[in-house]
């Protein structure tokens, strides 16, 4: 109960209406005050929508984000004010897992992370940082086709190593993971 209320919670803290670009057709994005994390049209394809059946069925895992398409260089930025709780840099030139984990906190003090995945965060930042809402946090690395930001979120602090994918066999809201969908407010213009 106390997960749906804080879900609710995240929801009425939050609102706001911006444009975004789904599977090729554009969209109304509810951010809720949130900055968008890309800054501009987000675009992305159901195949790599949290809990994605075809994401499913091509990598035998469920996939606990959103991925959001970009290129590599794209500035990435916080969605909110926050304090950035992990950094991973990962010096592959390919197939890069960098992300940056920040905190954020609910108007009833409730802390959920989002997990930018695929991102390296910008030299000057480090663990401990206060970030500012619309703050640039790091760029998108190269990663996928197409190069994206892996955007995630999970209520609580989250340090785990583990991000991205959860076997088929679990249920990820058991763990605290949400949709970022509900956030980002993807909703069917039809």
């Amino acid at each position: 109960m106390k997960k749906v209320v804080l879900i609710l919670t995240i929801l009425a803290s939050f609102l706001c209406v911006s444009n975004a670009v789904y599977a090729g057709t554009e969209y109304s994005v509810s951010f809720g005050n949130w900055d968008n994390p890309l800054a501009g049209r987000m675009k992305t394809n159901t195949e790599w929508n949290y809990l994605s059946a075809q994401y499913q069925i091509n990598h035998g895992k469920k996939h606990l984000g959103v991925d959001l398409e970009g290129y590599v260089g794209k500035q990435v930025y916080s969605i909110e004010r926050g304090e950035i709780i992990y950094i991973y840099i990962d010096d592959s030139s390919t197939y890069n897992m960098s992300n940056i984990r920040i905190r954020y906190y609910t108007d009833d003090y409730d802390s959920f992370t989002v997990i930018y995945g695929h991102c390296e965060a910008f030299s000057h930042l480090k663990v401990g940082d206060t970030v500012r809402r619309g703050e640039g946090i790091g760029n998108i690395t190269d990663y996928g086709i197409p190069k994206h930001l892996h955007f995630e979120i999970k209520l609580g602090s989250y340090l785990s190593d583990a991000w991205g994918q959860m076997s088929s066999n679990k249920n990820p809201s058991d763990y605290g993971w949400v949709s970022p969908e509900i956030f980002l407010g993807y909703n069917d213009p039809s």
